[in-house]
């Protein structure tokens, strides 16, 4: 009987032990992660716009969203973006987000305001700490260029982005992603035909959150 037990016992940390290491962990060489960014949160945006021989002016919103607000987003870090990232060794990724988001209105009385499109590419590069079996902490960072039109006038932008990202992945090949992010404008600006001004977009996100899955 003792025998028995013993052999039982042996047999049952042999299932624990090989079901463990046969769990992949998220961060490995060569997994490739898509996600869905930015789907919810809230954000603190300003944009600011320099006009010549004028002050400045500046625009500061709040917003707590669960998808993109159409017309009356302020800044366009704040639209959901789909991701690649592909780690190119153990915990270190490379990839990038893109983002597209178009309104169309038409108003009963004929007055229809003009189609209003925006656009971001934002490519990365990342590292991933694993913080438990389940729980990772994946910085990211890289640069954004975005821009938008109407029949009006043209606006591009080129900012620095941040992303201390955690990663919570309740089942293999499926993760939670969640935390604040930064956005900075380096460079940007409006043209309408004679008419250009700078324009530079800052984004605050308290906390952003997405999902993802990973090969």
């Amino acid at each position: 009987m003792q025998k028995s037990a013993i052999a039982l016992a042996c047999g049952l940390c042999s299932i624990v032990i090989s079901g463990h290491a046969s769990a992949q962990r998220f961060g490995e060489t060569l997994d490739v992660a898509f996600s869905a960014d930015r789907l919810f949160g809230i954000t603190f945006s300003t944009v600011t716009t320099e006009r010549p021989g004028e002050p400045d002016t500046q625009l500061d919103t709040t917003r707590i969203s669960f998808g993109w607000g159409g017309r009356t987003v302020v800044s366009p870090y704040e639209i959901p973006r789909a991701a690649i990232d592909v780690f190119v060794a153990d915990r270190l990724s490379l990839g990038g987000s893109i983002g597209f988001a178009n309104v169309s209105v038409d108003r009963n009385d004929g007055r229809g305001y003009p189609d209003y499109s925006t656009f971001l590419f934002a490519p990365r590069v990342g590292y991933v700490w694993g913080l438990s079996d389940a729980f990772s902490f994946w910085l990211r960072g890289g640069l954004s260029y975005h821009s938008a039109h109407d029949t009006d006038a043209n606006e591009t932008g080129l900012g620095l982005t941040l992303e201390p990202t955690f990663v919570l992945t309740p089942a293999d090949h499926f993760g939670i992603v969640f935390g604040p992010t930064l956005d900075l404008d380096v460079t940007g600006d409006v043209n309408n035909g004679p008419y250009r001004v700078a324009r530079r977009n800052s984004t605050f996100g308290l906390v952003q959150v997405g999902i993802l899955g990973w090969l």
